[in-house]
């Protein structure tokens, strides 16, 4: 599951460089819960009535580990 959630990071800074750390984790929490990948386009960005799986207190823990793991998506 590791490769898949950098997977989703991955796509998530291709699609938008400037992604925050809230929409990165709103597509972890979308590949979570639809196994699918989130379009960041704000058309089909939609997510109302997903659960949440990753919370604002997995932002820090994530940017710690792509800091040690994938420093380049974290320009």
């Amino acid at each position: 599951m590791r490769e898949h959630l950098q997977d989703v990071v991955d796509l998530a800074v291709r699609q938008k460089p400037s992604a925050s750390d809230n929409e990165i984790i709103r597509c972890l929490n979308y590949y979570v819960e639809f196994d699918d990948f989130l379009d960041l386009e704000p058309e089909l960005a939609s997510t109302a009535g997903t659960a949440s799986v990753f919370g604002p207190d997995h932002a820090l823990r994530l940017r710690r580990w792509l800091s040690r793991h994938a420093p380049s998506r974290l320009r």
